[in-house]
């Protein structure tokens, strides 16, 4: 069984404003920039460079169970067809950095060329 290390509750956005060192409305409401360390992270340059293509890599994380999501889906009011939607990563796994290090870190990032040919067929 994985154990897992409670994070403080945030979105996939601000996961992604993070990773990235956002400088939007988002990172100074939530004042986000508390996970940067300026001093050691002076010469941090992502390899990830495009929201969409960290929006996938969070996601990949996710599916492998690696990151821990809490997804909320209810109606909008009582008896109302129309359902609402609320997600928020929780935690991530005591092993997340070692299983990383086990793959090759670009099967986080983006889509496997094989499938989408696979696909297509």
């Amino acid at each position: 069984m994985v154990t897992e290390r409670k994070l403080m509750s945030f979105g996939r956005e601000e996961l992604v404003d993070v990773f990235l060192k956002a400088e939007n409305k988002n990172t100074r409401d939530k004042n986000l920039s508390l996970f940067w360390n300026e001093e050691e992270d002076a010469s941090y340059k992502p390899i990830i460079s495009t929201r969409d293509a960290c929006f996938h890599m969070v996601d990949k994380l996710i599916a492998k169970g690696l990151i821990r999501q809490n997804v909320i889906i209810e109606p909008l009011h009582s008896g109302s067809s129309i359902l609402t939607y609320s997600c928020s990563i929780v935690s991530i796994s005591d092993n997340a950095q070692e299983q990383i290090g086990m793959n090759e870190w670009w099967e986080f990032v983006k889509p496997n060329s094989r499938q989408k040919k696979s696909a297509i067929k």
